[in-house]
């Protein structure tokens, strides 16, 4: 289905990314002063090296005191580290210290602030060997509250857990989502901007062949398609998590699939969505969230035989996906909370 909420089966492995930056805000090409700037905030954009060679997204939280900043980084393979550095006039040199289990490293940058963009080169090692890479950010303006935030280089790691026919625990494993581009799209006579949401693998860093086209509306979080060998499918908005929504809303979800064997994206059927509750705690590794609920159903009869498929999707406000309940005929089969 659209978003592909099942649970993915993959082995965990630590990969490693390298480095990024910081900055800016000048509203002009001339140069600024680091004093007179805040780059407090989520920076996101990609970067890429002579080893990593497929731009990878990443996302910097930063923190400014006067001409000097300090911060965390995460991408999108999992890899995290902090990051510091020193601003002077439009340009700054940082330093990346990677703190990812197994392949710790460290990398000198430096970078140029223009208009609202930062571009920047590094160099380093790490388990990886010697880097020599580039990148870009920019930085990240939430506006209003959304049920899940898009950007490029956001991510969510999952621990899952499958279950047997009564109930009982059989296998625990990880998976990982997330926005790994965007593009801009005609639909219906407006230009609209999409991001590829995408299911990573733990074992080999690399996304699905295949991205779902997600969007916020005023109405939610919608589904527009799919995107396949660097093409989009045809466009159609599908609306799954409805916000704002009170519980007890219902809207129709008409369903996205991919179409492994002709390598086409379709909609299948619509399902009934629903909202359950939109304060109910969902207990994770990364915390108590405060959810809004959704959940929708599917049959399938074979010889005379309906099985009920239930699945309840746990959402928190600006933070987004954070776990899912699976349940057939009634008994639990699958379980996703969100680690980190």
């Amino acid at each position: 289905m659209c978003c592909s909420h099942k649970i993915k089966n993959s082995s965990l492995l630590f990969i490693i990314i390298l480095s990024f930056t910081i900055l800016s805000c000048s509203k002009d090409d001339n140069p600024v002063e680091g004093g007179n700037i805040n780059l407090d905030g989520i920076w996101t954009g990609t970067i890429s090296s002579n080893l990593v060679t497929t731009p990878t997204g990443i996302v910097l939280s930063i923190t400014q005191m006067s001409k000097n900043i300090s911060g965390t980084y995460s991408a999108l393979t999992g890899a995290s580290g902090t990051i510091a550095g020193t601003i002077n006039n439009n340009s700054f040199n940082f330093i990346l210290t990677q703190t990812t289990p197994n392949c710790i490293g460290s990398f000198n940058g430096q970078g140029t602030i223009s208009n609202s963009a930062i571009s920047f080169t590094y160099s380093g090692n790490d388990c990886w060997g010697s880097h020599n890479g580039s990148g870009s950010v920019t930085k990240y303006n939430p506006g209003a509250d959304v049920i899940c935030p898009l950007y490029v280089g956001i991510s969510w790691t999952y621990i899952d857990s499958i279950y047997g026919s009564t109930g009982t625990f059989t296998l625990r494993d990880s998976s990982r989502l997330g926005i790994i581009g965007k593009g801009n799209y005609s639909y219906q006579g407006q230009n609209i901007e999409l991001f590829y949401w995408n299911w990573i693998n733990l074992k080999t860093n690399k996304p699905s062949t295949y991205s779902w086209l997600m969007r916020n509306d005023n109405d939610g979080q919608n589904c527009y398609g799919g995107y396949f060998r660097n093409q989009p499918s045809t466009l159609k908005k599908s609306l799954g998590q409805k916000f704002p929504v009170n519980a007890g809303d219902t809207w129709d979800y008409p369903r996205w699939t991919f179409n492994t064997k002709d390598s086409v994206f379709q909609i299948v059927d619509t399902s009934k969505f629903s909202c359950l509750a939109t304060n109910q705690i969902y207990r994770t590794p990364a915390g108590d969230f405060s959810c809004y609920v959704y959940t929708y159903q599917q049959k399938t009869t074979v010889n005379n035989l309906t099985t009920t498929y239930d699945t309840y999707l746990y959402y928190a406000k600006n933070k987004g996906y954070v776990g899912l309940i699976g349940k057939t005929n009634g008994v639990m089969r699958s379980k996703k909370v969100l680690k980190y």
